[in-house]
């Protein structure tokens, strides 16, 4: 017995005899008895076109133990059902004799043939696990390309760390083969599926010098293992009645593992596009039947987990089936879909079902998809433990936010309809409780409600800080799940349409006629644009709800800064979505205007349009249309043909341009209707032999319509409305008495203009028509206007005076506008980066003298930014007095000396005010003294406070300022700022501070070992206090002797490098300084 999907019927054979049953009806028994042998295989096939008559659309092969026959069958509909169909059998008297075959001796047999259409393979899998391909090089030849036998299969396994018991060949044999086609993997050719359960993904390559034959070679590339077997509990995994979350329905994520036996001695094995794996196994009790495992690829966790970065990885659900019987046979009823994300195609693709046929029946098998689950948990959620919010937690919590919004959306705009006949089966079987059930509408509401409580809110992703300062940016808010899940909805249901022309041809070759159709019905366009704007009224009555429908300013109670702009991007995202939304209702109306009424209407619109927009059209997707410019001109192309062709027809502009409005309006606007009737009235004058008063009121009237919507006339449409009124001889008066006055408010209106696109382009007019004393006039007028101004230096930079932009920056930079520092900054910089380009000699000595006065601008306004982001981080000042200060800084550039007294030196900023000392050149020695000694004394304070050793922090800084004021000996003093840190080492030497840590910090800070050396060798000539003590020197003599070891070693390296003598002279150098070091330290003490 078996399946045969293609006619619908389940078959049985009885001796001689073969019976057909339709399983779809349980009705339609049939029988073919007129053979006189015993029937031991027979198979449905589809004959070669042209052999047998075209009603003959299967073929049955009967075998017999003498003959094989070919039966011919027509399947067509009933006369009793349009539903039902009925097979008539055909005799071809076509036979072939199999008797007088002796088989001797059988070693190995076949026990499965499948075929790879896409790749023109057979597959061979032989009673000893063994595989062969064959290549089916055209109809008359069968190439053996591949032999792969199991135990290189688990060889192969082994080197992909996949070893396991449960591929031992000993126990385990491969009981099924599953042909890859090459639209799903370029790569996997087959799947093996073993005894235990396993799935061994092979693939197949070819030889180097065979690129385009077949393969010749197969790998074992990935096992997928069973399932872990809970507590080796089977009944972990069987669907519970009682339950309907989507973590039962869909059963738990799988995890996999090398020792699972929870497949253990699997009878059937099968996989179905896309990635649907069906195990067999027998259950304990003969009265039981027959056990289905069943698993597929949760598309829906894969997706959530690509959206929050995580790692991509194959995961599943699965679940056990108990089954009525013993399984016969297993067969695919629907045609395979080849789309990996069943997601996507839910709404309009059911899921492909699967017929199982046992000793009792049929089982059909369905995967039930997000949608049927949600609507589930939903209808009869109230007769759970659960109850219907805890059904529906459970479902946004495995599937994610977004996706949970976006098959809420589902339930509310209409999707309800797509239940499918298997799903309200498997409601009724397995919810028994059906006291609590719920009504669509019930359902809808509750979706509505979830979608809007359960969609999260807009969030910053992470803070940035500029100059400083906080940062919020629109663009770095994570949205809502609401708004993706809104987003996800609106890909799903146009998806079908998106990337396709709603325009085809077809060429009549015989006759030579091309042919503009329709490439979709209208049916499927008004089913998909009902529901948008069923999701457009959702949106529109509930806007009050969902706060990113409301603007962030009309929210009640009060919102931090960033929850602020967080609402601000939700809002500008959603609004958009609405704006897509509006245009996608527009446009399928739109499409259904062009394709309405007779076939021919579409036809005859397109071959009115030029050759160029005729191909066009031909390109023109709804993705085109909906989101973009090109397909918004293409469409107003469309729109005049439409008006066109009803005016040919002796229709009216009104009539015409009223029902294009309200069926879309948005592709037929109020300037395009006063357009149309200006070209209604420009025909009308036409058709005027005389110029008749009634021709120049047409005229007249045309042109009064056509200066009503100058603004939206192109310039071409402008060129051919100007022709055709000197064509037609019309002409107005004019009064030449005040050209100059209006030529002076044109350009006082223009100046005032703040587009700067359009002040780019009246420039670039005045120059290409030599028009340069206005361009003058323009930069002898002051800079009152910051827009202006900030535009002005655009235009110089773009046009090569660099000297003359950065003039302007500099200006901009020291103006009263009001702008923040950090603006001045930014017009500093770009300044000086201008003061870089080349320029004529006669004003380098200009461009010097201002790069100079730019930099000095930068140095003090630098200061003021480092005052700025001082205090907003001092916890001294309160938060009223920061923002006093903070206001009075923020703004325009304030003297050194203001900055030093009022701020720097009465705040304490040491750092600060070294840095005003070096950029004023400042020489109060005792001042810049004084600064040192506070800066240490802080340093000291801060790192005891925070318990941290201090000579490491004040090491840390040494380098840090050494770096920056190295270059000046005023601020960074080294004949006293060394002393100063040699006299706090050797106070606090018994604290555990390490030798020579002074030394080295200024070696880091870049100063040379020589000038060290020089500072050290005067302080022991000089012995001032506290260096007058033996214990003194002698710590003296070993900083001393630390800095001539690092002197030595930094030396010796770059010896090779460097000049030789020196490096010769340096050993005699040390020796003679240590001497006279030992000898002047030796010394009797004075004390």
């Amino acid at each position: 017995m078996g399946l045969f999907p293609e006619i619908q019927r389940a078959w049985i054979t009885v001796d001689n005899r073969l019976y057909l049953w339709n399983y779809l009806n349980g009705e339609d028994f049939q029988s073919y008895e007129d053979l006189d042998r015993t029937i031991i295989c027979i198979k449905l096939v589809k004959p070669r076109p042209g052999v047998f008559i075209d009603s003959i659309e299967f073929l049955l092969v009967i075998s017999t133990l003498n003959d094989i026959f070919l039966l011919g069958v027509e399947y067509l509909t009933s006369k009793s059902s349009e539903n039902a169909k009925e097979l008539v059998f055909y005799s071809t008297k076509m036979s072939i004799s199999v008797s007088g075959i002796d088989v001797l001796c059988i070693e190995e047999t076949i026990l499965q043939l499948v075929t790879d259409n896409s790749r023109n393979l057979l597959y061979a899998l032989t009673s000893k696990s063994s595989i062969r391909a064959y290549h089916l090089a055209n109809q008359q030849s069968l190439n053996h390309v591949i032999s792969y036998s199991y135990r290189s299969i688990v060889a192969h396994a082994q080197m992909v760390n996949a070893s396991s018991s449960l591929l031992d060949p000993r126990t385990t044999t491969i009981i099924s083969l599953a042909p890859v086609p090459l639209s799903e993997s370029s790569q996997i050719y087959l799947i093996a599926i073993t005894s235990t359960g396993c799935r061994l993904y092979l693939r197949a390559s070819r030889s180097s010098w065979s690129i385009n034959g077949p393969p010749s070679t197969m790998t074992c590339t990935h096992v997928r293992f069973p399932p872990v077997d809970s507590d080796n509990k089977q009944e972990d995994y069987k669907v519970q009645p009682s339950n309907i979350s989507y973590k039962v329905l869909n059963n738990n994520t799988l995890l996999n593992s090398l020792s699972s036996f929870i497949l253990t001695s699997i009878r059937i094995g099968h996989v179905f596009s896309p990635g649907y794996f069906l195990a067999f196994k027998s259950s304990a009790s003969v009265s039981e039947g027959d056990k289905l495992f069943a698993s597929a690829a949760d598309t829906g966790r894969i997706l959530h987990g690509t959206l929050n970065n995580h790692r991509l990885s194959l995961v599943e659900t699965a679940g056990w089936i108990p089954l009525e019987g013993y399984v016969q046979a297993v067969s695919l009823l629907t045609p395979p879909t080849y789309c990996p994300n069943e997601l996507k195609t839910q709404y309009n693709v059911f899921s492909p079902q699967i017929a199982v046929l046992t000793n009792t029946g049929v089982h059909i098998i369905q995967r039930r998809n997000n949608f049927q689950i949600l609507y589930s948990a939903i209808k009869y959620g109230a007769s759970t433990l659960n109850g219907v919010e805890g059904e529906i937690q459970s479902f946004f919590e495995m599937v994610g936010q977004a996706e949970g919004c976006a098959t809420c959306l589902g339930l509310i705009c209409g999707k309800i309809d797509t239940i499918s006949q298997p799903d309200e089966y498997y409601n009724t079987k397995y919810f028994s409780n059906r006291n609590n059930i719920l009504a669509d509408s019930d359902i809808i509401e509750i979706a509505r409600k979830y979608y809007i409580e359960f969609g999260g809110k807009p969030f910053t992703k992470q803070t940035q800080y500029k100059f400083g300062q906080e940062v919020l940016d629109l663009d770095n808010v994570q949205l809502s799940a609401r708004h993706d899940g809104l987003v996800i909805y609106i890909a799903r249901s146009i998806g079908e349409l998106w990337k396709k022309p709603f325009i085809k041809h077809t060429i009549n070759k015989k006759l030579s006629i091309k042919t503009y159709s329709s490439n979709f019905p209208t049916t499927t366009l008004l089913r998909i644009r009902s529901e948008f704007v069923t999701l457009l009224e959702f949106l529109d009555n509930n806007k009050s709800y969902i706060k990113g429908l409301v603007a962030p300013d009309q929210l009640s109670g009060s919102m931090s800064r960033s929850e602020e702009i967080s609402f601000q991007a939700e809002h500008r995202a959603l609004h958009a979505l609405i704006l897509l939304i509006r245009r996608i209702i527009e446009g399928l109306s739109f499409v259904c205007v062009l394709i309405d009424d007779t076939p021919s209407k579409l036809h005859d619109i397109i071959s009115s349009l030029s050759k160029q927009s005729q191909d066009n059209c031909l390109k023109l997707t709804f993705e085109d249309l909906f989101s973009k410019e090109s397909g918004k001109e293409l469409a107003k192309d469309l729109v005049t043909a439409i008006v066109n062709k009803q005016l040919a027809g002796g229709g009216s502009v009104d009539a015409v341009s009223e029902s294009l409005r309200k069926r879309c309006g948005g592709f037929c606007s109020a300037d395009d209707v006063i357009m149309y009737k200006a070209i209604e009235q420009l025909r009308r004058a036409k058709e005027k032999f005389e110029f008749s008063d009634e021709k120049k009121r047409s005229l007249q009237e045309c042109l009064r319509l056509f200066m009503k919507i100058a603004s939206n006339l192109t310039l071409e449409n402008l060129n051919e409305t100007v022709a055709e009124f000197r064509d037609l001889g019309f002409h107005t008066d004019n009064d030449n008495s005040n050209i100059t006055l209006l030529r002076d408010d044109t350009y006082k209106t223009a100046y005032l203009s703040r587009d700067k696109l359009f002040h780019y382009s009246l420039y670039d007019w005045y120059v290409e028509r030599g028009m340069l004393e206005r361009i003058l006039n323009v930069k002898r007028r002051s800079i009152n206007d910051l827009d202006l101004a900030d535009l002005l230096w655009q235009y110089h930079s773009k046009h090569g005076s660099f000297y003359e932009a950065a003039r302007v920056l500099y200006e901009l930079a020291q103006s009263n506008f009001p702008i923040t520092l950090g603006q001045r900054m930014e017009y500093l910089s770009r300044g000086k980066g201008l003061c870089n380009c080349d320029v004529s000699l006669e004003i380098r000595p200009m461009m010097n003298k201002l790069a100079h006065d730019l930099q000095e601008e930068l140095d003090v306004i630098t200061i003021q930014d480092d005052i700025i982001q001082s205090i907003r981080n001092d916890e001294r000042l309160s938060v009223e007095k920061k923002h006093e200060m903070i206001r009075n800084l923020d703004g325009k550039l304030i003297p050194l000396t203001e900055l030093f007294n009022k701020y720097a030196d009465l705040l304490g900023y040491g750092e600060i005010c070294l840095a005003i000392f070096h950029v004023s050149d400042y020489r109060g020695k005792a001042d810049i003294i004084q600064c040192w000694e506070k800066i240490i004394t802080k340093e000291n304070n801060l790192a005891f406070n925070k318990d941290i050793k201090a000579y490491e922090a004040i090491s840390e800084l040494i380098r840090r300022l050494g770096r920056k004021f190295g270059s000046s000996e005023n601020v960074f003093p080294l004949e006293d700022l060394v002393p100063m840190l040699e006299v706090y080492s050797f106070e606090r030497q018994d604290d555990g501070v390490p030798q020579g840590w002074v030394i080295e910090s200024f070696l880091s800070a870049g100063v040379s070992h020589g000038l060290i050396f020089s500072i050290l060798d005067e302080m022991i000539d000089r012995r001032e206090s506290p260096w007058q003590t033996k214990s003194a020197l002698i710590f003296l003599i070993k900083e001393a002797v630390h800095l001539i070891t690092l002197w030595v070693k930094a030396n010796t390296k770059a010896a090779m490098s460097e000049q030789m003598k020196e490096w010769l002279e340096l050993p005699n150098l040390f020796l003679k300084e240590g001497t006279q070091f030992i000898n002047r330290c030796t010394k009797p003490d004075k004390e």
